[in-house]
C-alpha cells in the first residue's frame, strides 16, 4: 500500500518553503524539492518549463517580485494512484492573494 500521508507531507513541506522564500532565494527551494527531469506544465503565459531554474525564471521570480504579501490559498487536496502508471500523485489546487506592488504580466500595478 502506498503511503500517501508522507506524499502528501513532502508537498506540504514544499509550499510551506515556497511561502518563506523570495525571488531571490526561489530557486534554491525549487532545487531541493524537483529532480532534474522535473517538467512543469502551467498556462499562457507560462507554457511548459524544464527543470527549476527555468520554473524559478518564467514563473515564482516575476511573481514574487510583482506581489508582496502572498498567499497561497489552497482549495483541493489529495493523493492517489494515477492510473497510467500506477505512480503517487499529489494533487494541489487553490489561488493566490495579495498586493500587486509592480506590474506584471503586462498589467500595471494597482
Amino acid at each position: 500500500m502506498t503511503d500517501f500521508q508522507a506524499h502528501k507531507a513532502l508537498v506540504l513541506a514544499l509550499y510551506e518553503d515556497l511561502e518563506k522564500c523570495d525571488e531571490t532565494t526561489v530557486e534554491k527551494v525549487l532545487n531541493r524539492y524537483v529532480s532534474e527531469d522535473y517538467q512543469w506544465c502551467g498556462m499562457f503565459p507560462f507554457n511548459e518549463q524544464q527543470g527549476a531554474v527555468a520554473v524559478a525564471k518564467s514563473f515564482w521570480q516575476p511573481l514574487l517580485h510583482s506581489w508582496s504579501f502572498l498567499q497561497r490559498r489552497q482549495d483541493v487536496f489529495m493523493a492517489g494512484l494515477n492510473h497510467l502508471g500506477a505512480e503517487p500523485w499529489v494533487v494541489s489546487m487553490g489561488h493566490f492573494m495579495g498586493l500587486r506592488d509592480a506590474d506584471w504580466l503586462g498589467i500595471p500595478a494597482t
